[in-house]
């Protein structure tokens, strides 16, 4: 979804990869109706092969209509129908439920015993209690995950997508991706291997969400550009669920049990997690693609934030879509958000960071600092002096000082363009323009500036200084490199030194001036 960013950005030839907001028709795409209500079933089947759910139907033609990408199914497959109108309906049952469900009548349990068993298994789960889905004939060929006892993640490389990593999450104990390779992925944060693989997209992938559905069962939600949302059990990689869309499946953000996807085409879908059907559809940005969702609050009032390549914010009530204000600070597209109390940062294609009061609309801050776009941004309030951490196409982290908008550190180390962050205790997880996804500690307190003359950075790993001195300052064409940290001034002739051996010396340099400092 960054591909028309990336492409601006790139000096020379490379890879071209389809505009997000392009106009030009995939074969294959259905009409979007004018009325919200679509017609949406779907099957629960024991296959690889997921039943598909059709959210842009003909409201006459097409009510009721199932399309189905397996045979018919058999008597040991649960059929359940139902029709979207725009509110959702809990009509479907369990998954593998196979006894008759009783009356919540006799459902009903005691507030003081309901107290008493929550307390019971969060102990038994404290103690090393681990949840397993017992394996069904329905699941993949692909071994289950097992749940490990809850341990420190450790910095270090994920290896294993073979195109940019777009979208990454993190969940209990696992990081999971998405590719333009059209594969996700689960990853152990402690030994960094890949633990599961979700396929089915024929296209790229460009967004993920990990939600609880029925039973508090988590599942994996993926977004492509081949106009599919599938839905995976995460433990065993089965695809149980298959939605198809009129436009490419760019964005996605959960919350209130809802999921919300941006669609290439500029509108807004939502769909209810617990009972999987389509609840409403919003016409936000048409026909600009969205870039980017997230929510807030408005004190009772649940906020919608829909960023748009039309270089916009529109701030709209969640329940019907209602626009109440449009923030239209930024000059170029907005790529990330978060919502902070009633603060909303923004990262853009135009460089920039923007903190706008998402009650007032009002511009509260301008976050400076990187050389091309924004492309990922998380704020940390449990450290002292509020901190926000951004990722660029620059192959730049950044740490912000909220109040004060200081430049406080410099995270490198990466060898091509950063698509997507995410922080989680302590290490920044970034996944890149090349496949490569890395696990950088985090720590405020260790600063290596970088005192080449002109050059003020300010690294918080060593390592990335010296990466940054030998491949920023050096300029291996040249006949004659003159080194510039402090008062140095030797110069090495090409001809008789290789690159090589000057970058030796820069790293002497990095050494002996932290040791002594030390």
């Amino acid at each position: 979804s960054f591909s028309e960013i990336v492409d601006s950005v790139l000096s020379q030839p490379r890879k071209v990869m389809k505009s997000p907001d392009s106009t030009e028709q995939v074969q294959g795409e259905l009409e979007m109706p004018a009325s919200p209500a679509e017609s949406v079933s779907f099957i629960d089947v024991p296959q690889k092969e997921a039943e598909v759910l059709v959210i842009d139907s003909d409201d006459e033609l097409k009510q009721d209509q199932v399309t189905s990408s397996h045979p018919a199914p058999t008597e040991e497959q649960n059929v359940v129908s139902s029709t979207c109108t725009g509110t959702a309906t809990n009509s479907s049952p369990p998954e593998g439920a196979t006894l008759a469900q009783l009356p919540r009548q006799q459902l009903q349990i005691q507030p003081a015993v309901a107290q008493k068993i929550r307390k019971q298994i969060k102990k038994d789960f404290s103690c090393g209690g681990n949840l397993k889905e017992t394996p069904t004939s329905s699941q993949s060929d692909h071994p289950p995950m097992s749940a490990p006892v809850a341990q420190e993640p450790t910095p270090g490389s994920f290896v294993g997508h073979s195109a940019g990593v777009v979208a990454i999450q993190i969940s209990g104990n696992f990081l999971y991706s998405v590719s333009a390779d059209m594969v996700a992925r689960a990853w152990d944060l402690r030994s960094r291997e890949c633990v599961q693989v979700y396929k089915g997209h024929n296209r790229k992938i460009n967004c993920l969400q990990v939600v609880q559905s029925q039973g508090d069962e988590e599942r994996l939600y993926t977004g492509s550009s081949d106009k599919t949302v599938r839905c995976y059990n995460i433990q065993t990689a089965a695809c149980v669920l298959k939605y198809e869309l009129d436009d490419r499946v760019l964005c996605m953000h959960q919350k209130w049990k809802i999921l919300y996807l941006g669609l290439g085409n500029g509108q807004v879908i939502s769909i209810n997690v617990v009972t999987r059907k389509c609840v409403d559809k919003f016409d936000c940005h048409t026909p600009r693609a969205i870039s980017c969702i997230t929510t807030g609050m408005e004190g009772p009032r649940r906020l919608l934030l829909v960023g748009s390549y039309d270089a916009t914010i529109s701030i709209r009530d969640a329940r019907d879509g209602l626009l109440l204000k449009t923030l239209s600070g930024h000059s170029k597209t907005p790529l990330c958000m978060q919502v902070v109390n009633h603060v909303v940062y923004s990262g853009s294609a135009d460089t920039m960071v923007m903190a706008h009061n998402i009650n007032t609309g009002e511009l509260q801050g301008i976050y400076k600092g990187h050389t091309h776009a924004v492309t990922g941004i998380h704020v940390l309030g449990n450290v002292v002096g509020k901190v926000m951490i951004t990722a660029s196409l620059d192959r730049l982290v950044r740490v912000f000082e909220v109040t004060s908008q200081e430049k406080l550190q410099v995270y490198g180390g990466q060898k091509d363009m950063i698509m997507c962050l995410v922080v989680h205790k302590s290490m920044v997880y970034v996944g890149c323009y090349d496949g490569s996804l890395t696990a950088l500690p985090l720590d405020l307190t260790k600063n290596f500036r970088c005192w080449w003359r002109g050059c003020s950075l300010i690294f918080g790993i060593r390592d990335h200084l010296k990466q940054h001195l030998g491949s920023d300052h050096i300029k291996p064409n040249h006949n004659t490199i003159t080194c510039c940290w402090k008062s140095c001034g030797k110069d090495f002739c090409m001809k008789k030194h290789d690159v090589q051996e000057v970058r030796s010396h820069l790293s002497a340099h990095v050494d002996q001036h932290y040791v002594m400092e030390t």
